[in-house]
């Protein structure tokens, strides 16, 4: 299945430049993602787990 999908790829441009736009979106995405979530206060959650 893998190899019919690759089969039907077409890859226009410089594989480097590609590669190298898409490992930088998804660090953008990730830190992104970081920011977003790593500030949230989970103290209530600790609390119930903790208590019970």
């Amino acid at each position: 299945m893998a190899n019919e999908a690759l089969s039907r790829c077409v890859i226009e441009g410089n594989v480097t430049n590609i590669v190298h736009d898409l490992t930088n979106f998804n660090l953008d995405w990730m830190e992104a993602l970081r920011k977003k979530y790593s500030n949230k206060d989970f103290t209530e959650v600790f609390e119930k787990y903790i208590n019970n």
